[in-house]
C-alpha cells in the first residue's frame, strides 16, 4: 500500500469521524479505529504530553475513574486524534493513554472536565488562536501505534467495540447499527450441532439483544455487556444446487413450521471472563398432521423404504396407499456450555484464546411419503419403523470448542469444535487488509454416517467485514 493510498483512506475515515461527530456531538471514531490496520493508525495525529499541570490532571482523572494505580504513568501520557478538517480549530480525540491504561474520549471529558478537555485538544476561544497551549511532543508517523490501541473483543466478525458494523458471507450475515449493541443476523445452517450451511436444511434470523452492561472499568473493554440474550425464527432451507466438490448435497430437512429460537450468555460479574451460554431451537409445530408437500420440497432417502415401514393401523385410510421413501427433518437443536475467555496480555491483546464445555441435544426424526389423490404427503405418525436419532450415549452429549484468535497486522482465526459425534473446524484469513478475508469449513463425522449425513465435508466462502 503506498503512502498516498494511506493518505487517502486517513482523510475518508476522517470525514466518517465528522459525520459521526455532527450527528451525536461526540467523537465516535475511536470503535473503528479500533479495527484499522496499525500502519494506517500510524498517520493519525498523536502527541506525548510534557506539560506537568495536564499530567497532573489527566493522571488524577484516571484515578478518578477507578483505574488501577499500578497500571497508571505520569510521567507517559499519549494522545491520539483524528486528523483536522479545515474548519476546525481543534482536534478530535480518540484516545488517552496513561501508561499502561486508556480511556475514550467521553470517558476522559467526563472525569477532565470540560474546561481542562478543551484544552487538552487544543480548542481556543477564538478561531484565531490556533494551536494547544500546553507543552506537547509530537510523534511521528515512523512510530507504531502504543499497545493499548489494540482492541480486546471476543468476536473478530461481530467486533463490540464498532459503531456500525457488517459482515457478509455465504455462511452469516451480521449487522449493526449504532451504539445499541443490537445485532442482527442470518445463519445458514446449524455449526452448533455439527451441521454448517444448508447441509442443516435451515436458516435461522437472529436478534442479539443487550441486557446488563458490565459497570467495572477493568474489564468492559473486553465485556460490555454481562447479560445479553437472542430470539430468532428458524426457517426451512432447500438447496437448489446438485453435490459437488464445493458444495455438498443436502440430505436433511426442517419442517415448514419453523422454529423459535432463544438463548443467553451470560458473564461472571465478578470474573467475566467466565461466562454461561444457552441457545436452544424448539419446533414450533408437532408432526402429528399429514402435510401435502410437492416433489421438490422435502429432500428424501436415497434408497426405497422396506415392509417394516407402513401404517401401523390396516383399518387407517391411508393405509391403502404405498409408503416409497422417508424424509429426515431435524427437530430440535439446543447448548448449554461455559466458557473461558482470555488475552493472556490484558494490555496488548493481540492473542486470544476461548475454550467452551457443555452438553449438546439434536433430533432428528424420519417422515413417512406416501401418494394418494391430493398427491405426495408427508406424515409423522400412525407409521412404524420409522427412526428418530437422538442422544443416547456420552459423546452425543459432549459439547467442546477451542477457538484461537490473532489480530494484530494480519487478523486470523482457527476453532475446532466436537458436538453431536461430528468434528468441525474453521479458520478464516485476510486477503488484501482486514476487510476481505476467506473462511473454510471442514466437517468430519466421528461415528457410522447416519443416512441424512455426509462422511467429510469441505465448504469455503469469502467473508466480507466492514467496521465503523
Amino acid at each position: 500500500m503506498t503512502k498516498k493510498i494511506k493518505i487517502l483512506i486517513v482523510l475518508a475515515v476522517a470525514f466518517i469521524a465528522s459525520l459521526n461527530s455532527y450527528a451525536s456531538g461526540k467523537p465516535t471514531l475511536i470503535d473503528s479505529l479500533l479495527n484499522i490496520d496499525p500502519e494506517i493508525a500510524k498517520y493519525f495525529p498523536r502527541w506525548d504530553i510534557c506539560e506537568p499541570n495536564m499530567q497532573i490532571q489527566i493522571h488524577y482523572a484516571f484515578k478518578l475513574a477507578g483505574f488501577n494505580p499500578d497500571s497508571l504513568n505520569m510521567n507517559k501520557i499519549e494522545v491520539l486524534a483524528s486528523p483536522q478538517t479545515k474548519k476546525q480549530n481543534y482536534y478530535d480525540l480518540l484516545l488517552v493513554t496513561c501508561g499502561k491504561s486508556f480511556m475514550k474520549a467521553v470517558d476522559i471529558e467526563n472525569y477532565l472536565g470540560k474546561k481542562n478537555y478543551d484544552n487538552l485538544r487544543g480548542q481556543a476561544k477564538k478561531i484565531e488562536d490556533q494551536g494547544r497551549k500546553y507543552c506537547y511532543q509530537d510523534i511521528p508517523p515512523s512510530t507504531p501505534p502504543s499497545e493499548s490501541q489494540a482492541a480486546a473483543i471476543v468476536s473478530y466478525m461481530e467486533p463490540s467495540n464498532s459503531t456500525n458494523a457488517v459482515t457478509m458471507s455465504l455462511f452469516e450475515q451480521t449487522l449493526k447499527i449504532g451504539e445499541s449493541g443490537f445485532w442482527l443476523k442470518n445463519i445458514v445452517g446449524t455449526d452448533q450441532a455439527g451441521y454448517p450451511f444448508w447441509l442443516a436444511g435451515e436458516s435461522k434470523a437472529v436478534l442479539t439483544i443487550p441486557m446488563y452492561p458490565n459497570q467495572d472499568i477493568d474489564t468492559k473493554r473486553q465485556f460490555p455487556m454481562i447479560l445479553t440474550s437472542h430470539l430468532g425464527y428458524g426457517y426451512k432451507l432447500n438447496s437448489a444446487i446438485d453435490g459437488s466438490d464445493w458444495f455438498p448435497q443436502q440430505k436433511l430437512n426442517a419442517d415448514y413450521g419453523g422454529k423459535f429460537i432463544g438463548g443467553f450468555d451470560f458473564h461472571l460479574p465478578s470474573y467475566p471472563f467466565l461466562s454461561a451460554h444457552l441457545n436452544m431451537e424448539v419446533p414450533v409445530r408437532k408432526l402429528d398432521v399429514d402435510r401435502v408437500i410437492g416433489v421438490n420440497d422435502f429432500i428424501l432417502n436415497d434408497v426405497p423404504v422396506d415392509a417394516d415401514i407402513r401404517f401401523t393401523d390396516p383399518a387407517d385410510p391411508r393405509a391403502a396407499n404405498q409408503i416409497d421413501r422417508v424424509s429426515p427433518v431435524l427437530r430440535g437443536t439446543g447448548q448449554f456450555y461455559l466458557s473461558w475467555h482470555t488475552w493472556f496480555d490484558d494490555f496488548n491483546p493481540e492473542n486470544y484464546f476461548r475454550f467452551d464445555l457443555g452438553i449438546n441435544y439434536t433430533e432428528v426424526m424420519e417422515m413417512a411419503r406416501y401418494w394418494d389423490a391430493e398427491g405426495p404427503k408427508l406424515t409423522g405418525f400412525g407409521v412404524s419403523g420409522l427412526t428418530t436419532w437422538k442422544n443416547n450415549e456420552f459423546m452425543d452429549w459432549l459439547y467442546v470448542k477451542a477457538e484461537y484468535r490473532n489480530q494484530f497486522v494480519y487478523p486470523f482465526g482457527v476453532s475446532a469444535q466436537i458436538s453431536n459425534q461430528i468434528l468441525l473446524g474453521k479458520i478464516y484469513f485476510p486477503i488484501p487488509g482486514n476487510w476481505l478475508f476467506i473462511e473454510m469449513k471442514y466437517a468430519k463425522i466421528l461415528r457410522d454416517p447416519r443416512p441424512y449425513e455426509t462422511n467429510s465435508v469441505f465448504l469455503i466462502s469469502p467473508v466480507l467485514r466492514i467496521a465503523l
